[in-house]
């Protein structure tokens, strides 16, 4: 799980980033393997605590290396998802708050050789209505100027 503790110190070590409309993490260990990894075998070890969540709503686009921001077994509570949109717990209805300009994109690979830094994100998503779709998210390096 990570912890809104974890999560603070490590937005605290990239500044610029509480400035971005989206946030890209990326779990360790960072290997290839994650790309071939069958995760309904088990609980992935990671998805978020609500801390955690209430920190990423200052993001309106959230790419994550792992199946779910949700437990992968809440019997379909889906709490983070709830949050991270502004949806009332339970509810499938959107109400005047919901953020729905937002993303989560779920399942991203970003290698080792990528660094931490600021990035123009492509976020390349088809155009139909729907409560999941595929995504192609692409990352172009960007300069800070100072």
């Amino acid at each position: 799980m990570v912890s809104g503790r974890r999560l603070a110190e490590a937005l605290s070590q990239q500044p610029a980033a509480n400035h971005c409309a989206a946030i890209v993490i990326r779990t360790l260990p960072n290997s290839e393997e994650k790309c071939r990894r069958a995760y309904a075998e088990g609980q992935p070890p990671v998805f978020f605590s609500s801390e955690a969540m209430e920190l990423l709503l200052t993001f309106e686009h959230l790419l994550v290396d792992f199946p779910s921001i949700d437990k992968m077994y809440d019997e379909g509570a889906l709490d983070n998802h709830h949050s991270f949109w502004r949806i009332d717990a339970g509810s499938h209805s959107l109400g005047a708050q919901a953020r729905t300009q937002c993303t989560v994109t779920e399942m991203v690979f970003v290698p080792d050789h990528v660094p931490d830094g600021l990035y123009l994100l492509n976020l390349q998503v088809p155009a139909f209505r729907s409560d999941a779709a595929p995504s192609r998210p692409v990352l172009m390096p960007l300069e800070e100027i100072e």
